[in-house]
């Protein structure tokens, strides 16, 4: 499922373009570009006029962040809102504020931070409860749930997928089972290291694979967009995000 659009008449000026540059990641900048715009409407100022401000009074705009994150740990007690978005906007302030050389006490701030459970409550669903969404799905909400269960990605890496990478994993699947047989036979086996990456070239890659089935789900999904019309080629997106 999508998250909502992000308002961005809020994100212009200087200030939010140095904000933006410092920002590397496409994971990391979605929820930076939703936070900031709220935190902005809370407090009624535009990002160049925040700026100004807090260089001119840093112990208002102190003030004003910490009344916020009081207002915020009400709204906890209250279970409106979790512990994780009330550090997630405080995350992105402090990126805009820094990269705008506004110096505020930090530490004195953090103070009023809540804090964050460090384990789950959720768990991984049953072999039942997978089939029962598949069955559900639509054709891409099956390739997509198959991709997440068998590769363990994370869900924010989905829409940078290509077509290219699947191509690769793919791959990576028969090369495994190759080089399992092979590898008694022939440690220099070319094949003994099958893994692809899924973000090429960013630091942040990592290696995965997807099942058979999955595999079988993302085929159909792409011949479907294909008998639509569409024009897949291997930088194409994988569409399933």
């Amino acid at each position: 499922m999508r998250a909502g659009k992000i308002d961005r008449s809020l994100l212009q000026g200087e200030s939010f373009e140095l904000f933006s540059a410092a920002i590397r990641s496409t994971a990391t900048r979605d929820p930076y570009e939703r936070n900031l715009p709220a935190f902005l409407k809370r407090i009624n100022l535009s990002p160049d006029r925040l700026v100004q401000f807090a260089k001119e009074n840093p112990s208002a705009a102190e003030k004003k962040i910490i009344s916020l994150l009081s207002q915020d740990r009400l709204k906890i007690e209250r279970d409106e809102i979790t512990a994780g978005t009330v550090n997630n906007w405080i995350k992105a302030v402090r990126l805009f504020l820094e990269m705008n050389d506004v110096v505020l006490n930090w530490k004195k701030i953090r103070h009023m931070l809540p804090t964050i459970r460090r384990y789950a409550l959720d768990r991984a669903p049953t072999l039942e409860e997978l089939r029962e969404i598949v069955d559900a799905a639509d054709i891409r909400g099956k390739a997509l749930t198959l991709v997440l269960v068998s590769s363990g990605i994370r869900e924010g890496a989905v829409p940078s997928l290509r077509v290219s990478h699947y191509s690769k994993l793919r791959m990576s699947i028969s090369d495994t089972h190759s080089s399992m047989n092979s590898t008694s036979n022939n440690n220099n086996n070319s094949t003994s290291d099958p893994s692809q990456q899924l973000v090429a070239g960013k630091p942040e890659s990592y290696s995965a694979f997807i099942s058979p089935e999955a595999c079988i789900a993302l085929d159909k999904y792409l011949d479907f967009r294909r008998e639509h019309g569409e024009q897949i080629n291997l930088k194409s997106m994988q569409g399933v995000s």
